[in-house]
């Protein structure tokens, strides 16, 4: 039995854990940001400054292992069932769910959902306009 996982398997749910992967990274610098910010001392305080540590982001390794499952899930039915399945039926219920279901049970739902890159598009547009002046 061939096991063939089409290019839409690999970058369809590559696309989305990149993604998460920019999510992690961003929310995780924010987050440092207001930490750095909180912390800065409005009077003065006897002892050493503490610089903020940065937390850890999950999202982007919760999804690899939760890609890693749903490869494992459409590998266990094409074995019990003889006959070939379609990936992204296993894969994109597992990629979505799990990374949505823990943004719920850590109070980020809200930012993984309304999550956008728009400033990284704003960025592009304000450094072409200067390049044309």
């Amino acid at each position: 039995m061939n096991n063939l996982s089409g290019l839409g398997d690999i970058v369809i749910p590559g696309l989305f854990i990149a993604l998460l992967r920019r999510f992690d990274q961003r929310v995780g610098d924010m987050q440092f940001i207001e930490k750095a910010l909180g912390a800065a001392p409005k009077d003065k305080q006897k002892g050493p400054a503490t610089q903020p540590k940065k937390t850890f982001r999950i999202y982007f390794y919760i999804t690899v292992f939760a890609y890693m499952a749903g490869l494992f899930i459409t590998m266990a039915v094409m074995h019990h069932f003889k006959r070939a399945q379609p990936a992204l039926l296993y894969l994109v219920p597992v990629c979505l769910f799990v990374p949505l279901m823990f943004s719920v049970c850590r109070g980020e739902f809200s930012a993984l959902w309304n999550y956008s890159e728009d400033h990284l598009v704003e960025k592009d547009d304000e450094s072409s306009k200067k390049k044309k002046v």
